[in-house]
């Protein structure tokens, strides 16, 4: 599987060049291909990133014999097939990763079978060969890729960083990117870049409502979100946006008609409200598409952040995980594989320089009718997300969202107080701690804010 692997590498690297600074690290500097016309493409197409040329079968056959190679011994019809395989970005990175392994696994073998002569022909003790086998197995699984800069370098960066954030005039300023919500920014810092996060709830808690609100007021700040929703359609999500903004009732504005229409103060904060989101145009992106896979996710960020007038994604939302296309003969594994997509995905945008925050709505399992009380669903923990071991592992924040009102009118009984409020319930941070951040609901806006005095995100 090497070989083909190799192919595919190569192949994707002539289709997409600045994967090149992906590949090298995992292939490290001292990779030899297997076929000696394939270490010639690859050398040609390192050569040419750096003079900044693109690859194709005349730069890569040029930069060949610029290496003395004569035309007549180029493989140029090897290079016309490389480029003809055109693999996605993400199985690129991961046939250069099936590459890596494989070199490590001969290594190891070589290792092991080295050490067995020795054993069976007596030329060496037990005890010797357990030392050695110890000290070189560590250094043939070691990573011997280098995607780390210099101590001095990184910590510099951090301070720079920190100081910039210091003499901004936002009283508010914090190192990520404004959630929306005051009491998560100053938990969590805000969405932080390179990160894949897990939002979860029970079914009709809000998800949908919570992210919108959130990824209004990041585009409200300038930065650039793509919205996926599988679950609902986008005229569904420009209504809610509008009832959002105009702060006019969602259930007058789906029922408005000629008997019973709009107060004409309701359709001027609506058209008011209409021009301030038609100003979020370049910065609020929703698709739809019922087919979304990790693969089609990675390529609308792709041709997003290949618009040079354009600002670079900052956060995406997925809404949600389990209407995704998911396949596999593991249900729970493909998921697996799923979230370490795209916490990829989040690293690698970041890794480039285009700070990137995975959002991920996940649907908890409902929980038994035991284990309810008095007909009210109890806060959710992490053993309500589905196949949670590998997506607590990924994630860098879950978070829960949880409203008791539903509940209790769905019981017969008084919401009281609860009708207007939520918790988010951080249950996980990686770098940082852990907390319920009370929020307020206005179910007439479908709208989440924070708890007055505090104004509401937008």
């Amino acid at each position: 599987m090497s070989t083909t692997a190799e192919e595919y590498v190569l192949g994707g690297l002539i289709g997409t060049p600045s994967l090149l600074a992906e590949v090298e690290p995992i292939l490290g500097d001292g990779y030899i291909f297997d076929d000696p016309d394939y270490r010639l493409i690859y050398k040609a197409i390192r050569s040419l990133s750096e003079d900044n040329l693109a690859p194709d079968a005349c730069t890569i056959t040029d930069k060949l014999q610029e290496q003395g190679i004569p035309r007549d011994q180029c493989p140029i019809s090897v290079i016309v097939r490389l480029a003809g395989l055109m693999p996605e970005p993400m199985n690129t990175i991961k046939y250069a990763e099936i590459i890596a392994e494989t070199r490590r696994a001969r290594a190891l073998g070589l290792l092991l079978d080295g050490a067995r002569e020795g054993l069976i022909d007596g030329s060496v003790r037990c005890d010797d060969v357990v030392s050695d086998l110890l000290t070189q197995s560590v250094e043939v699984l070691r990573d011997d890729t280098d995607s780390t800069e210099a101590l001095s370098t990184s910590t510099a960066s951090v301070l720079d960083a920190l100081e910039k954030q210091e003499r901004s005039d936002d009283p508010g300023a914090f190192a990520g990117v404004d959630s929306g919500f005051e009491g998560f920014n100053e938990l969590t810092g805000g969405w932080q870049a390179g990160h894949m996060n897990v939002i979860a709830a029970f079914p009709s808690q809000g998800k949908t409502a919570w992210a919108l609100a959130s990824a209004r007021c990041v585009a409200g700040g300038g930065k650039r979100v793509v919205f996926f929703s599988m679950e609902m359609p986008e005229s569904e999500l420009n209504l809610r946006l509008l009832a959002m903004e105009a702060r006019v009732d969602i259930l007058r504005m789906r029922n408005a008609n000629k008997s019973n229409p709009l107060a004409s103060d309701e359709w001027d904060r609506l058209a008011k409200a209409q021009k301030t989101l038609a100003e979020l145009d370049d910065y609020l992106i929703i698709d739809d598409g019922s087919y979304v896979t990790v693969n089609s996710i990675n390529r609308r960020i792709e041709r997003l952040n290949a618009m040079p007038t354009s600002p670079p994604v900052r956060v995406v939302f997925i809404d949600y995980l389990q209407l995704m296309d998911v396949r596999g003969e593991n249900q729970t594994h493909a998921v697996s594989e799923t979230t370490k997509e795209l916490k990829r995905i989040a690293k690698r945008w970041t890794g480039m320089g285009k700070d990137l925050t995975v959002l991920l709505l996940s649907q908890l399992t409902k929980p038994r009718q035991e284990d309810m009380k008095n007909g009210v669903m109890p806060r959710p923990t992490v053993r309500d997300i589905r196949g949670s071991g590998q997506i607590l592992a990924d994630a860098d924040l879950v978070a829960f969202i949880y409203r008791e009102a539903p509940y209790l009118i769905a019981a017969g009984r008084s919401a009281g107080e609860k009708a207007n409020t939520a918790e988010l319930i951080i249950a996980k941070q990686r770098n940082g701690p852990l907390d319920n951040i009370q929020l307020g609901f206005r179910g007439e806006y479908t709208l989440f804010h924070d708890l007055a005095p505090t104004s509401p995100p937008f």
